[in-house]
């Protein structure tokens, strides 16, 4: 029979055949003879792997092969993903301990497991039901609905035998910390550790398919996967696909010195970030971007974002500002906005310069007070166009607390000329979850003299345990300090907080490297690579 073919229409999409084939409709060889129609790798849900011979009612058929081979359809939905382990649990729930098979994808895009006792482990994006998101992996004793898009027990109760707050694609490897009901209805910390079980072996003949565990890869890499659904991954350079024969997954052309990001795709999964290509758009919107730059146009009102998640408040006066996120009555603050948003919400400033002299601002030494705020304050562009100046009077921006384990991003504002007597652009304490992306800091000051009391941080100054920061793209231009940290100053006496430096760019820009620039002065543990980071911004260079 002859290489079975879909036709690619748009030259976007990897096309497969899936069929309704039946042991007598499929040769000995696996080729398959009645006629099928074509979909996307994503609607078949093929993930990885060459499959084992299993005809039935439901076929998949993988095109570009030159012999179509089928696979039941269950089978191939949860191609990729192995079976995990489970130990560690408190003795009253020692049921939960041992291995879980994948059963089926739910509605995010997620694998959920099962073990043999009908114990089982799913991912719920919101398991009260409502509009917040809690991004949960559960233990529970019944099985998760395949279509709900949240509350997937349906108890609207949040009903668990144990929970872990992470939105990973997969179960949380490792130990870590899950709240566990051992014995009673409240859940108590308990250090449970997740393993992968590979069934996979790399192989050094090409003519090994999986079909026994053994995989061959082509171009490096190593074989991982379940028997019968084995793939490659770590290939050489340039290489991808299920046995690094393509490119990368997620680019098209040539490997490995012609791959070129391929034009993002819709999807129904939530999961899809972008990084292979497919893009989830939450509330309507149109698919613009390439692989790993992904983002969402025309979104619904009032939604917007890269992913149409956010509901944006646009704001063009430092009032309009002031009165949208500026919510902290905390210590000398006595004012507070009058229509602050939601968490969760986002703020975007028009092009401009915002100042105290001109509008509203915070009834301290604060232009604007951020207390237990999540979501998103960003200028209408990436170019850090809004220009937030202190005018060498106040600093920029407080951030006290988060709404955990939610964090607020700070993107693409200039901090100009702001000064106080430590973080003069920016501070950020007690256990806030804050990313720094795109920005500028230009001419900041900390005036300072008091060492004793830990002053200084001409732009950035963090302190209290639990405070989290992350910088991304951002440049540091002038700053100083009277004391230490001309940049960035992380509090010596307060161990339990990070900051983290990255050379790398914040998405849609992720596949994009920023420009390294002059080295940033600092004080205490600040992690990373301490440069200043321009040029984010823009379609990245490919071959």
């Amino acid at each position: 029979e002859p290489p079975c073919k879909c036709a690619d229409n748009n030259s976007t999409k990897n096309l497969y055949r899936i069929e309704g084939a039946t042991a007598g409709s499929v040769s000995a060889s696996g080729t398959v003879k009645l006629t099928c129609k074509c979909i996307t790798e994503r609607q078949a849900k093929l993930r990885a792997g060459i499959f084992s011979l299993l005809f039935t009612n439901a076929c998949l058929v993988r095109c570009f092969m030159a012999l179509c081979i089928c696979a039941n359809l269950a089978a191939a939905e949860l191609a990729g993903y192995m079976s995990i382990t489970v130990s560690g649990m408190c003795s009253q729930r020692g049921g939960l301990n041992g291995v879980f098979i994948p059963q089926g994808l739910t509605a995010s895009g997620r694998p959920w497991y099962k073990k043999a006792n009908g114990a089982t482990l799913y991912f719920d994006p919101s398991c009260y039901g409502d509009e917040l998101e809690y991004n949960t992996w559960i233990f529970d004793g019944q099985e998760p609905s395949e279509t709900a898009t949240s509350n997937l027990d349906g108890d609207a109760s949040c009903g668990y035998l144990g929970f872990i707050q992470n939105d990973s694609r997969l179960p949380p490897t490792g130990t870590n910390t899950w709240g566990i009901k051992c014995g009673s209805s409240t859940a108590v910390e308990v250090s449970v550790t997740i393993s992968e079980n590979n069934e996979c072996i790399t192989s050094t003949s090409p003519t090994d398919d999986g079909a026994s565990g053994h995989f061959y890869c082509t171009n490096g890499g190593t074989a991982w996967g379940a028997v019968g659904g084995c793939a490659c991954k770590s290939c050489n350079a340039g290489f991808g696909g299920v046995s690094c024969e393509e490119c990368p997954t997620g680019y098209i052309g040539t490997p490995p010195n012609n791959c070129s990001p391929r034009p993002c795709q819709a999807t129904s999964y939530t999961v899809d970030d972008g990084s292979d290509g497919n893009f989830y758009c939450i509330n309507g919107g149109d698919i613009s971007g390439t692989t790993g730059s992904c983002r969402c146009e025309n979104c619904n009102a009032p939604f917007g974002g890269l992913n149409c998640q956010d509901v944006e408040h646009h704001v063009d006066s430092m009032t309009e500002l002031f009165n949208k996120i500026s919510n902290s009555a905390f210590e000398w603050t006595v004012n507070t906005g009058d229509s602050v948003m939601s968490s969760g919400d986002s703020a975007v400033m028009a092009v401009g310069e915002y100042k105290c002299s001109k509008g509203t601002c915070s009834a301290d030494h604060n232009m604007l007070s951020l207390y237990s705020l999540s979501g998103l304050v960003r200028c209408a562009n990436d170019n850090a166009s809004c220009v937030l100046d202190g005018e060498n009077t106040r600093r920029g921006i407080e951030v006290i607390q988060s709404n955990a384990p939610y964090k607020l991003i700070i993107r693409a504002i200039t901090f100009k000329d702001g000064k106080y007597i430590w973080g003069g652009g920016v501070e950020i304490r007690s256990g806030a979850i804050v990313d720094i992306d795109l920005c500028i800091f230009l001419g900041c000051s900390s005036t300072g003299t008091d060492a004793s009391n830990g002053e200084g941080g001409g732009a950035i100054y963090i302190w209290e345990t639990g405070t989290t920061v992350n910088v991304y793209g951002t440049a540091f231009i002038g700053n100083t300090a009277f004391l230490d940290g001309n940049d960035v100053y992380n509090w010596p006496g307060d161990p339990g907080t990070s900051v983290t430096i990255h050379d790398t760019c914040p998405a849609p820009y992720s596949l994009n490297t920023p420009d390294q620039g002059s080295v940033l002065d600092t004080h205490g543990n600040v992690q990373g690579e301490k440069f200043s980071f321009v040029n984010c911004v823009g379609e990245p260079c490919t071959n």
